[in-house]
């Protein structure tokens, strides 16, 4: 997914980067769903950062879980907004894209994610970034971290 978002970040003059673990980390799932979830939450981190931030991907596990972080240093969504950027046609009032010029989309992208999420059993919850490394780039807020845990998942499905 990132080798194909990568472009857009760069063009976009964003820092796009990606952290895991020694060692592969799988879960059992669509792939075409989960590429699709995870293309949702990097395209939406690529359009709200602003010029010269950074975006990172992060996958981690522990015992039995399995943690997908896609986290940026944007403005970030309020919390007050939090849940509610989940539903259908919803989109976060009174904020421009960073680099689309206007916020641009149907207000589908993160309840199609929540949907995916629901799926594999996940749950996805949105956090305020931070704190962002200074050479990692120079957004204008904290961000957001984006985080979709499969929560024993690896261990129902006997994936280890």
């Amino acid at each position: 997914c990132l080798t194909e978002l990568a472009p857009l970040a760069i063009e976009a003059g964003l820092d796009i980067g990606f952290e895991a673990e020694d060692h592969p980390t799988r879960i059992r799932g669509n792939p075409l769903l989960l590429g699709e979830l995870i293309n949702n939450l990097v395209s939406n981190a690529i359009r709200y950062t602003p010029r010269h931030g950074g975006i990172t991907l992060r996958v981690h596990s522990a015992l039995s879980m399995v943690n997908l972080e896609i986290e940026d240093n944007g403005p970030g969504i309020p919390a007050a907004e939090r849940e509610a950027v989940f539903e259908r046609f919803y989109r976060v009032r009174d904020r421009l894209a960073s680099n689309e010029g206007e916020a641009r989309g149907s207000g589908l992208g993160l309840a199609i994610v929540r949907e995916i999420a629901g799926l594999h059993r996940a749950r996805i919850q949105i956090e305020e970034g931070g704190p962002w490394p200074a050479e990692r780039g120079q957004g204008d807020g904290r961000g957001t971290r984006v985080v979709v845990r499969f929560d024993e998942y690896r261990e129902r499905l006997g994936v280890f």
